[in-house]
């Protein structure tokens, strides 16, 4: 009985050096590298609720587009008939008129090939814009 106890002692190192203890013993793909140190991971947005409850007008202040993804859509939340986007004719969309009745922020093929930036704009709520309103929408740096 000792001889199997030393036996199993002497192989748990092996196996988990084989196997691994980490990720539940699963191991990156061929190709992975790990992200480089003080990166972070950002979740891609594709829905936005405009209402007047929240701060800046809608639920999300910054929102992140990413190249893979086909557009962003603004709705209308319960204190809301009419909305409008102003992005002072630099967005990272194909068309930069954003509306209640065209609320779709389609995103071009290419923007992973634009540099990171930051879209700051202006957002009327029933008729209504207020400077605390300060969305702001973040496309490119793929």
């Amino acid at each position: 009985m000792r001889v199997s106890r030393l036996i199993f002692a002497s192989l748990v190192p092996v196996i988990f050096a084989t196997v691994g203890c980490g990720q539940g013993g699963k191991t990156p793909g061929p190709g992975f590298k790990p992200p480089p140190a003080g990166s972070r991971s950002l979740k891609c947005e594709g829905q936005v609720t405009v209402d007047t409850q929240y701060t800046h007008g809608v639920d999300k202040a910054a929102i992140y587009v990413c190249e893979d993804q086909a557009k962003v859509t603004w709705t209308k939340g319960t204190t809301v008939t009419t909305f409008s986007l102003d992005f002072g004719g630099n967005c990272p969309f194909k068309s930069c008129s954003i509306t209640d009745s065209q609320p779709d922020g389609e995103v071009p093929n290419n923007s992973s090939q634009q540099p990171l930036t930051v879209y700051e704009y202006k957002i009327t709520i029933n008729g209504s814009s207020k400077r605390e309103y300060d969305p702001h929408v973040i496309g490119g740096g793929g």
